[in-house]
């Protein structure tokens, strides 16, 4: 069975609400909104809700809408796996460090 990225997250962005739009148009990230629970996200414990999302399987995200992130998605997921490249924050005190990692 295929996974679809409804499988292990959900995405959000500062407006959710309109699906059709860019998801990145004036420079609004995309964001991992939350954690499916006992999804394939949760069981492998790297992704967190809050994640910056940057790119899936090596595509950027940016400018895209919600429909092609959740397509780019559940077509990597028919792959088998998954390969995530997402900024986090790593302190509250410094808002300005971040992390990158790719999450295969």
């Amino acid at each position: 069975m295929a996974l679809g990225s409804k499988d292990f997250l959900r995405l959000s962005d500062e407006h959710d609400s309109d699906r059709s739009r860019p998801l990145n148009v004036l420079f609004c990230p995309v964001y991992i909104g939350a954690i499916v629970p006992l999804g394939a996200a949760e069981k492998d414990g790297r992704l967190r809700a809050g994640d910056e999302l940057l790119c899936i399987d090596g595509v950027p995200v940016k400018g895209k809408s919600h429909k092609q992130v959740l397509e780019l998605m559940t077509n990597a997921a028919r792959n088998g796996q998954v390969m995530l490249t997402v900024r986090r924050k790593l302190t509250h005190s410094d808002p300005f460090r971040v992390s990158y990692f790719t999450k295969k």
